[in-house]
């Protein structure tokens, strides 16, 4: 596997994200931090995962989520099911008090993630906390 320089890389065959302490591995819906702790999502929550992960920074909408994660715009059962997968997302991605990764939910604007992260072992023994907002 080969590795671009940078916070967010992608290998040669653009199927591996490496974004902050997260790895995802589009082929086989897997996720993973880079000390190997496994993360078990559905297809739809690792599909939302992806979507949020690869904007990091930037807002998702609830309905965009439940457009690429769960294909559909608008469906009672579909929602209830979306929110519990989102839930479940936030859950496991903000383990740890979300020191090194994190996703937000503004009612406003949607969820974002967000990472404090470096590839270089002096920088992240010395990070803070990413802020709340």
């Amino acid at each position: 596997m080969e590795w671009k320089d940078g916070n967010n890389d992608i290998d040669s065959s653009g199927d591996i994200l490496l974004i902050g302490p997260l790895v995802l591995d589009k082929s086989t819906k897997e996720a993973r931090t880079v000390y190997n702790s496994e993360l078990v999502f559905t297809p739809s929550e690792f599909d939302a995962l992806v979507a949020l992960a690869s904007r990091e920074n930037e807002a998702v909408t609830f309905e965009r989520l439940l457009e690429i994660a769960w294909g559909t715009k608008e469906s009672a059962n579909r929602n209830d099911e979306a929110r519990e997968g989102i839930e479940n997302v936030m859950k496991q991605i903000n383990a740890n008090d979300g020191f090194f990764m994190r996703i937000e939910h503004q009612p406003e604007t949607g969820y974002t993630f967000r990472t404090r992260w470096s590839h270089n072992k002096e920088e992240w023994m010395k990070a803070k906390p990413i802020p709340t907002q």
